[in-house]
């Protein structure tokens, strides 16, 4: 995410490019708001192209980076796209690793407030011992700067996979998995560099536990170098896999000790990410086994700059079929994140990819103007159906501007139905384009629906013979929280919610007579 909120999300997609599996992403503002269509990052197809990976400057300038099979004469390799904030891309696809004896996998990427960047990936061989992590870094320009390096000192056995991440002046810090180095399993480790590159002290333990493996680690770093770093511990909370985590301030010096993240302990916790803001501020993901009841789903947990929770740990799939994995996070300057993971057969075809936006900075309510009522069209008794509206037009038929204010820039605008309570019929809504239609009779005030501007609503009289005026009471949704269709408490507006504390009166005519198409 770049220090506004805006993002991009990419991904892996079989058979979508022609050849194998491709890597395609989509861009979104800081609204959530798509920009564009999605679109396919690699040029070369043949083959395979995949664990993609991607890092973000602060004004939206994104690199994107992948492993290639065949590409570079030999197995797999390393390339990278490079994007200007409007998804344009700058140049050519480009090979990232120099070493194209055997594979070069598995990259990670990190990034400057500036665009300089470093690319990090584990070559089998190379070290002369299985496998060892290389690291290239680049100028904004996507210049390299120096040769590629070796980063792990301690080479016997395996060294994999790695992560990387970067302050806003160019410093990093690169973290990987160490086979039997601690003694015991796979262990993690980690090297300082400056932002010219050389190493800052050695190599390093993170673990403190040893016993069995902690492995597969993420990496969190702030504006100015305080980071954090989490992985995967086997049998340390007493029940298969779990996530811990290691606090750093910019100099490498450990603040506290290591500390279990997960709080739900029962089977498996694993594949960790982490977010960071400007100041500290962290959120780290992961997917537990059995936890909502269905496979694996996606949870986090935040933390204050100082390693205090901020509140629990807590579930972000509301969709429980099946499994949800490979949860990532990315976190802007002010601490809101997304979520995205991928959802085995929800969007109807093998994996999907989805997100979830979580908005923790300060927030205005919106403000409804009282007196305006926003209608649905006029529609007749003796029509076969009524195929309803959305709530957008609903919204433009007063006048967008003055129904619904809000002090936030680029606020998005939605409804929250709070009573439905009609004796002469039913209010229905739609979130599939009026494919299927749901009932409004139970809303309430502590059980309200979320609809936001595509969502579809209209009235169904129980008798053939009624006509009149019938309303429906919302009262304005910023989106802020929840999502479209959710059922909420919303006994508690205005402020910093994301209700206003005022209401209106949707209308709707039902008429003897057909009536007169409204002017658009």
């Amino acid at each position: 995410m770049d220090d506004d909120g805006d993002f991009v999300i990419v991904w892996t997609s079989y058979d979508q490019d022609g050849s194998g599996s491709g890597i395609y992403a989509q861009r979104y503002n800081g609204n959530g708001i798509p920009q564009g269509s999605e679109f396919r990052v690699n040029s070369t197809t043949m083959g395979r192209q995949d664990n993609p990976a991607i890092a973000m400057d602060a004004d939206g300038d994104f690199v994107i980076t992948w492993d290639s099979y065949g590409q570079d004469g030999d197995l797999y390799g390393i390339y990278a796209q490079r994007y200007n904030a409007s998804g344009s891309p700058q140049g050519s696809e480009f090979r990232v690793n120099s070493h194209t004896t055997g594979s070069q996998a598995v990259p990670a990427i990190g990034m400057d407030a500036d665009g300089d960047f470093v690319i990090t990936w584990q070559s089998y061989g190379q070290d002369g011992s299985v496998m060892g992590i290389y690291s290239q870094r680049y100028n904004a320009s996507g210049v390299p700067q120096g040769s590629e390096f070796r980063v792990n000192s301690y080479t016997t056995s395996h060294q994999y996979p790695s992560t990387v991440g970067m302050d806003d002046f160019g410093n990093f810090i690169i973290a990987w998995s160490s086979y039997e180095q601690d003694g015991s399993g796979m262990g993690t480790y980690a090297q300082r560099y400056n932002a010219s590159g050389t190493p800052q002290g050695s190599e390093f333990r993170v673990n403190s536990y040893t016993t069995g493996n902690q492995w597969v680690p993420n990496i969190g770093v702030d504006t100015d170098g305080d980071f954090v770093i989490s992985w995967v511990s086997d049998g340390q909370d007493g029940s298969g896999e779990g996530i811990y985590a290691q606090r750093y301030n910019a100099s490498g010096v450990t603040l506290g000790g290591e500390f279990r993240v997960n709080t739900h302990t029962a089977d498996h916790q694993r594949g960790v990410w982490i977010g960071i803001d400007s100041v500290g501020n962290f959120a780290i993901t992961w997917i537990s086994d059995g936890q909502d009841g269905s496979g694996f789903g996606v949870y986090a947990q935040r933390y204050y700059a100082s390693g205090i929770p901020q509140g629990g740990e807590f579930q972000v799939n509301s969709h429980t079929t099946n499994n949800q994995l490979v949860s990532i996070i990315g976190m802007d300057a002010d601490g809101d994140f997304v979520i995205a993971w991928t959802s085995d057969g929800q969007d109807g075809s093998g994996n999907g990819v989805y997100a979830r936006r979580y908005v923790v900075h300060q927030n205005d309510a919106p403000r409804m103007a009282t007196g305006l009522f926003p209608r649905l069209p006029d529609w007749w008794r003796k029509a076969k159906t009524n195929p309803g509206d959305t709530v957008e037009n609903v919204i433009h038929s007063v006048s967008p501007e003055v129904l619904i204010t809000d002090l936030n820039t680029e606020a998005l605008q939605g409804f929250c139905v709070m009573d439905a309570t009609n004796l002469n019929g039913t209010w229905q809504y739609s979130l599939d384009a009026g494919m299927t239609w749901n009932s409004l009779a139970n809303s309430s005030s502590s059980s309200a629906r979320l609809l936001d501007p595509s969502a579809k609503l209209r009235f169904v009289p129980y008798k053939k013979k009624f006509r009149g005026d019938v309303g429906l009471t919302v009262t304005a949704w910023d989106q802020t929280t929840g999502s479209d269709g959710d059922q909420v408490d919303a006994t508690t507006r205005g402020g910093t919610t994301a209700f206003s504390s005022d209401s209106t009166e949707v209308r709707l005519t039902v008429l003897k007579k057909k009536p007169k198409k409204r002017n658009q």
